[in-house]
């Protein structure tokens, strides 16, 4: 393998990393959503970033009976 076919291989295997973290229950708790978007955030534009995303994860989440960890409500029966 070439030095560019293993970038592009890299860029994309982080690419499949980062929508499976952005796609996962941990996107529905703000410590590790916050966590998540750090990583990714370029530095100054991360609290940003924190904002803009709580801004649609909290309200959904709520909707969903589900508290600022993730948590579904005690008693509350999972699929």
């Amino acid at each position: 393998m070439d030095a560019r076919a293993g970038r592009v291989e890299g860029a994309q295997s982080a690419a499949a990393a980062m929508t499976s973290a952005l796609g996962s229950e941990r996107m529905f708790a703000d410590g590790t959503r916050h966590d998540l978007l750090q990583a990714i955030a370029i530095p100054d534009q991360g609290a940003q970033l924190i904002a803009d995303y709580d801004d649609q994860y909290r309200p959904f989440a709520e909707r969903l009976g589900l508290d600022t960890e993730g948590h579904p409500p005690a008693g509350a029966q999972c699929f």
